[in-house]
């Protein structure tokens, strides 16, 4: 559901009398499938881009939360949160799924598309408020709509620049306190997403017992200058469940 009048390809504008009409079995169906012991034995992850979106999804899982109920609700995408209800995605322990090019993809569009009253609040794109206030992240591609380059995510990620290294905000990245940290942006993409799907006793981080894939660069993206971080050429692919599944990349 998208609800802002924005367009993530950056190549229309609904009115936002358009926006107003979202049928009133939106909700009831959400809350239908997100009750325990409801419609779906599936994880749920509600596609979510709008403020407004945002909003009817976070009514809908609010009831059916609880401390101790570990149910991993997620929002696919979340990029435009009102502020109560970045306040209100932390505290409800649902998960915001990202992915960071969108940020970059959307920057030089999308202030003309919400006006600076609603771009410049707290909540959208926001990353980084969202663990800095104790909530829960997992980081994606979205591919194919973005690059599956891994790469590309990372950088987005942690300078909130284009691949040219340039931003509406300058060369220190759009919006840049919601840049993360790339230690932050290295578990998003590895723990936090296992985590989101219930996997992370299987996969997301190297450890005994767990699923051996992973890749070596030729070069420490964690501690490169952040233009080098796009250039970084896989030397080594390793694949569960047998080391003879090694891959040598050639020169």
């Amino acid at each position: 559901m998208s609800a802002t009048g924005s367009s993530t390809a950056g190549r229309s504008c609904v009115p936002p009398e358009a926006l107003l009409a979202l049928p009133v079995e939106v909700p009831s169906a959400l809350q239908r499938l997100t009750a325990p012991g409801g419609a779906s034995p599936l994880l749920q992850n509600v596609h979510a881009i709008g403020d407004r979106a945002n909003t009817v999804v976070l009514d809908a899982f609010a009831p059916h939360l609880s401390p101790s109920a570990d149910r991993r609700l997620r929002i696919e995408h979340a990029q435009l949160l009102t502020p109560a209800d970045l306040d209100r995605i932390v505290d409800l322990g649902v998960i915001a799924s990202y992915q960071p090019t969108h940020a970059t993809s959307d920057m030089s569009y999308v202030l003309a598309k919400l006006g600076p009253d609603r771009m410049n609040r707290r909540g959208n794109y926001a990353w980084r408020s969202v663990l800095d206030g104790g909530g829960k992240i997992a980081l994606g591609s979205d591919f194919p709509i973005e690059s599956v380059d891994p790469l590309k995510g990372f950088y987005a990620a942690v300078t909130r620049l284009d691949e040219r290294g340039q931003s509406p905000h300058g060369p220190g990245g759009w919006f840049p306190a919601e840049r993360l940290t790339r230690a932050q942006a290295l578990k998003g993409m590895t723990l936090d997403t296992a985590h989101a799907a219930f996997a992370e006793q299987h996969t997301g981080s190297l450890e005994p017992g767990k699923r051996a894939d992973f890749v070596v660069w030729d070069r420490d993206i964690m501690t490169c200058p952040p233009a080098e971080i796009l250039e970084a050429k896989v030397l080594v692919t390793v694949r569960t469940p047998a080391l003879s599944t090694l891959e040598r990349t050639v020169g």
